[in-house]
């Protein structure tokens, strides 16, 4: 009887070792899981950050009649630089597990008018048709609106109407008669998306069911500082 009992005592033991085993390596996996997701999300804003504050672009310029104008040309033809720039650094970052297949990045710009004499917000002209993507990754409808690259223009941007957020004084602010603020304001805005399908984080982050298809997805946008290209 005793005997019975001890070896249903072992059991037992063995058991409950079992269970704590098991819950110690769902606890560190999923600590890991964190940490890896925190990891990669940190390398996604570092590539933002670089590529949007690293390039000096002179977003206006004064055009044929001596008014001052956006500089597009030289906007569009930065985008690719910049575009293959942040792609390529966000590959380094993330390491040989993700290629382009498991990447998109697109860029976009948005040109704000600026009341000259009040600085309020007249316009929002988000130029969508110049956006490059690069990567062959297509997420799901639901992550594209949650990453908005208008959206992302409109935040900065602010309500039409009211005082403009990055309205810049004019070289004749506080002079009777002259403009008081630069009639543009361009913003520059990236969204990136990195599927994690395949990885280790991935894959638990499907097995447990927290995300049906567990894609990092960041946008972000800047306002150029409005030098004028001479």
């Amino acid at each position: 009887m005793a005997a019975a009992r001890d070896k249903e005592s072992r059991g037992i033991a063995a058991l409950e070792g079992a269970i704590l085993t098991v819950l110690l390596v769902s606890l560190l996996s999923s600590a890991w899981v964190v940490g890896d997701l925190i990891s990669r999300t940190i390398s996604v804003h570092t590539a933002l950050d670089r590529a949007l504050y690293d390039h000096a672009l002179k977003s206006l310029t004064i055009s044929s009649s001596g008014q001052i104008a956006v500089n597009e040309g030289a906007i569009q033809s930065q985008m690719q630089h910049l575009l293959l720039d942040v792609s390529q650094d966000l590959i380094s970052k993330l390491g040989e597990d993700f290629s382009e297949g498991k990447l998109r990045v697109e860029i976009g710009y948005a040109i704000a008018g600026i009341d000259a004499d009040t600085g309020l917000l007249q316009s929002l002209d988000v130029r969508s048709a110049h956006n490059l993507p690069f990567g062959t990754l297509s997420p799901p409808p639901q992550v594209l609106t949650e990453h908005d690259l208008q959206r992302e223009f409109e935040r900065l941007s602010g309500p039409l109407g009211n005082a403009a957020r990055y309205a810049l004084p004019s070289a004749g602010f506080g002079q009777a008669g002259a403009d008081q603020y630069l009639p543009f304001v361009v913003f520059v805005g990236l969204r990136i998306f990195v599927d994690m399908r395949g990885s280790f984080s991935g894959r638990i982050i499907q097995e447990i069911g927290a995300m049906d298809q567990p894609i990092i997805g960041e946008v972000k946008g800047v306002a150029l500082r409005g030098e004028v290209a001479l």
